[in-house]
């Protein structure tokens, strides 16, 4: 909860705190000489400018140029621009645009959905707001917070603008307005501004009028001048005469000012000023200017911080530019009647990001949900699909499914987790499964969050935060569930410390729990009984507070918020020792380690990368700011993928990728002992000639050298006889060293029973054939005992065989109900490991009536039902009946993906009654 909570709070901090101006370094492209470049992504931002021009709207959002019909504002084009937009205006054919850090961009609009750029000009400074009159353009040109101007160029030309000249300022500019040959701006140091540009090349000053109240934009009709002021607790429209722009005057002032200001002059004569103030929009009736009356006021409900707002007099409605918010529209027909008429907003806030192939995952802190996106094409991402429901605090995946941590929201303060089960099979309608909510009853907490969320084997291990109502105190508490079988998920342990947690990373045997004191490192090699090894008490101060960890091999990489990155070394587990750290100038909130270069997300100071070959002495080699809050990346092939908050995610080239691996095989599904495998993997970029590979019995923390061989892609090798739960494969290519890729952990196995394995039902003196799956069976032999009572004895049935399968002819005087099969494997004499049934089965003496003899599984798609003499009836989650079938023999029922449950009957009475988890 912590985490999730001051990531959203610093975020709302920030805005509140951003003045038009200042915001100009935020989004500034940044990057040195490791060619660090941006090649895609899910582009979002702030709304931060808009025009409205021959039936369209065109918005700046972030740096995405969005194309909206003016009516209804649905997106018909975008353009993708270097950096975030911030002011746009239209004159005949063509827009003008200022693009932050990137300069003056020109685009020809004839087909006014498909711009196409034209020219474009570089700055020293950020250029903020814009405006057009003819064939000038002026923008404002930000330097730092005592410096600015006022930059004209020459558009009487499109295709060849031209630089005029600039009006420098002490200090910023925040409002600019061209009307005929006169300029007009707001500055702290000036007041309002006037200056005569009937030669632009060297304007002339005319007056300076100092403004007590200061000012945030300005707008003139006539002979009157329109001043909006944002403040904290009050706000005003100033209007000052100007006949004589000598000597302005001033004429009124009125508590309904704010960020942006429009005035209306209409054929009536009458006049009317249109004003955003935050989340708030005035109509002022200023057809008298020394008295003017407020009209109407309208609650924008979108962000609290609108820095720009177009009228378009055609429909009488204004734009407005609501940050976070997208556009925002209010029509203003009749000035005292304001309403809203429609907005766009493609809400977001990246949070968690993975890829896999083609496809791209996404934790969406705001909506509350999982996006999945189409990455075939990085510069135009197709949102194939989402999962929305309440709100969403981690995700985790695994093959088609989902595990996503929800939260419902019962009140103010209160929070409860739930875990839910997706089906992801098809990307573009992930479906419901299941459920579950472990925590509420057993904690007796109005405030359960789920942090995060780690799967490993057959376990999920999920870290949330509670009140305990009782100690009146937080608490971090890591569960672990056994997901073998979905439909019957089980806690099988659980770990608790009083703190904030911030997460949790899972290697082997090893969890690292970051919270605000420190960092903990745990012992879950029994899941049931977890325990600590060793507390690191890291600050006293939260802001300093590890946020992130990586480990790779023995060292541990923390992500330590305003104290960067720090690196510790873990080759005891009892006495972690710090090596170095390394001052970030932003919030290292994230870490991910891949060859020589740690990754570092660095909160507003975008990706910053670090040469950690000597961990000694991390030094930061290059970086990448491209707007936003960024929280977490990940690395697939040669693309540095990473989360930007409400900046949505972007994608990264960088010479510490050109060169990549991706392991294929093997995943995280189980392998035996002994058993010959194939390692696949895929290289990408320029790789080299040789790789080198490793393997690792504990999660990645020691390794041992497997080989040295041609970049093929393919290797075969004969899996370790030691039985595992952690078990990982890298790949290093040995020509760039920073070109890696690690497997997932998967089980190294003994052995694994295939049947019977539960539910099945045998006649005395039946063959019964016992299959098994184990790994070498030239050197490793099974024995196999059964049991008529579910396992409090057993009885020998052969001590030594070799192969995967044995026929039992079972004896013709025994009959169970609670039978088991064990199978044991054995190299010489040292027993490697065993498998019971599931499940008992049942043996029926021939000639006696078998009531049980019934077997359901979910198959695919489908609810396979083995029996013989029974009724099968299925029903859905609701209690509507899907089936009723005499089942003699085997059965498919073919079924949408969900729970169900099988009533099985004989003579009208239910003598079973099953759960099944159907996916696809």
């Amino acid at each position: 909860m912590f985490r999730s909570i001051l990531r959203f709070s610093l975020f709302f901090i920030f805005l509140f705190s951003l003045s038009p101006s200042i915001h100009a370094e935020s989004g500034t492209l940044l990057a040195d000489s490791l060619n660090c470049s941006m090649s895609g992504g899910w582009l979002k931002g702030p709304t931060m400018a808009v025009c409205v021009y021959d039936s369209f709207c065109y918005a700046g959002y972030g740096r995405m140029l969005r194309i909206l019909t003016a009516y209804g504002l649905n997106e018909v084009g975008s353009y993708l621009l270097p950096d975030t937009i911030r002011g746009i205006r239209a004159e005949g054919d063509y827009l003008f645009l200022s693009v932050d850090g990137a300069g003056f961009f020109v685009f020809d609009i004839t087909a006014r959905t498909a711009p196409l750029p034209v020219t474009h000009i570089s700055r020293k400074g950020a250029l903020l707001d814009l405006d057009t009159e003819d064939s000038l353009a002026c923008a404002i040109e930000y330097y730092g917070y005592s410096s600015s101007a006022l930059t004209l160029f020459d558009i009487s030309n499109p295709f060849s603008p031209s630089f005029l000249c600039s009006i420098p300022f002490t200090s910023r500019v925040d409002g600019v307005h061209l009307v005929d040959t006169m300029l007009y701006a707001i500055a702290p140091d000036t007041g309002l501004y006037i200056a005569n540009i009937k030669n632009p090349s060297s304007p002339s000053f005319v007056s300076a009028t100092d403004l007590p109240r200061g000012g945030d934009d300005v707008f003139v009709v006539d002979t009157v001048a329109y001043i909006s002021t944002y403040g904290y607790y009050t706000s005003w429209l100033t209007l000052m005469g100007i006949s004589d722009p000598f000597a302005p005057s001033s004429l009124s002032t009125i508590t309904d000012g704010g960020e942006a200001v429009w005035v209306d002059k209409r054929e009536s004569d009458s006049t009317y000023a249109f004003v955003v103030n935050g989340d708030g929009f005035y109509s002022v009736d200023v057809t008298d200017p020394r008295n003017p009356r407020f009209l109407d006021s309208h609650w924008i409900w979108k962000d609290d911080y609108s820095p720009d707002l177009y009228y378009w007099d055609v429909n009488r409605r204004c734009y407005i530019a609501n940050y976070e918010g997208g556009v925002y529209v209010v029509s203003v027909y009749y000035p005292d009647v304001v309403f809203h008429v429609s907005d766009y907003y493609p809400d977001g806030y990246a949070c968690w990001i993975w890829v896999k192939d083609t496809l791209v995952y996404l934790h969406d802190g705001a909506r509350g949900g999982l996006r999945i996106f189409n990455f075939k094409n990085p510069l135009s991402p197709i949102l194939l699909g989402n999962y929305d429901k309440n709100m969403t605090s981690a995700v985790a995946i695994r093959d088609t499914i989902a595990f996503i941590m929800n939260y419902v929201w019962d009140g103010w303060n209160t929070y409860q987790a739930k875990l839910h089960l997706v089906n992801i099979k098809n990307p573009e309608s992930p479906t419901f499964i299941d459920s579950m909510d472990f925590w509420k009853e057993e904690l007796a907490s109005y405030d359960i969050i789920g942090e995060d969320i780690e799967l490993q084997d057959t376990l999920a291990f999920i870290l949330i935060e509670y009140k305990d109502t009782t100690a009146n105190t937080y608490k971090a508490r890591i569960d672990v569930f056994n997901i073998r079988d979905l439909s019957n998920i089980h806690r099988v342990g659980y770990y608790e410390k009083i703190t904030l947690s911030n997460s949790m990373t899972l290697r082997g045997s090893l969890v690292v729990l970051c919270d605000t004191s420190g960092f903990s490192l745990l012992n879950v090699s029994d899941p049931s009984q977890i325990s600590s090894i060793v507390d690191v008490e890291y600050a006293s101060n939260y802001l300093r507070a590890p946020i992130g960890a990586w480990i790779r091999d023995t060292l541990l990489y923390i992500a330590a918020r305003y104290d960067g990155l720090q690196i510790y070394n873990i080759s005891d587990y009892t006495n972690p020792v710090q090596v170095s750290g390394l001052s970030t100038p932003g919030e290292a909130w994230d870490v991910v380690v891949k060859g020589n270069y740690a990754y570092v997300s660095d909160g507003y100071y975008g990706v910053r990368i670090v040469d950690v070959s000597d961990p000694a002495v991390p030094v930061e080699v290059a970086y990448y700011d491209g707007g936003g809050f960024n929280e977490y990346t990940c690395i697939h092939d040669t693309t540095l993928y990473t989360t930007a908050g409400g900046y949505g995610f972007y994608t990264i080239k960088s010479d510490t990728v050109r060169a990549g691996m991706r392991i294929i095989q093997p995943d995280h599904h189980p392998v035996y002992a002994g058993k010959r495998d194939t390692i696949t993997w895929i290289p990408s970029g320029t790789y080299g000639g040789e790789v080198l590979l490793e393997y690792s019995l504990d999660g990645g923390i020691h390794w041992m050298v497997l080989d040295t061989v041609s970049n093929t892609g393919m290797y075969v090798w004969r899996i370790p006889i030691k039985i595992t739960s952690w078990c990982m494969v890298r790949v290093r290519d040995l020509s760039h060293l920073y070109a890696e890729d690690e497997s997932e952990e998967f089980p190294v196995r003994a052995i694994t029973l295939l049947s019977p394995n539960g539910g099945e039902s045998y006649g005395a003196g039946d063959t019964c054939t016992i299959t098994w799956i184990c790994g070498d069976t030239s050197v490793l032999y099974t024995s196999i005992e059964y049991s008529l009572n579910a396992g409090t004895t057993w009885t020998t049935l052969v001590d030594s065989v070799q192969g995967n399968s044995y026929e039992w002819i079972i004896p013709p005087d025994v009959s169970t109900s609670s039978g088991l099969v064990k199978v044991s494997l054995y190299m010489a004499d040292t027993i490697l490991g065993k498998d019971v049934s599931d499940g008992t089965f049942s043996i029926v003496l021939q000639g006696v009536e078998r009531k049980k003899r019934v077997r359901i599984e979910a198959l695919g798609g489908t609810v396979k039902i083995w029996g013989r003499g029974v009724d099968a009836v299925i029903y859905n989650v609701t209690g509507r009946r899907v089936l009723e079938k005499r089942i003699n023999g085997e059965c498919n029922v073919p079924v949408p993906p969900g729970v169900y449950f099988v009533h099985i009957k004989m003579e009208n009475e239910v003598l079973e009654t099953h759960k099944v988890v159907v996916v696809r």
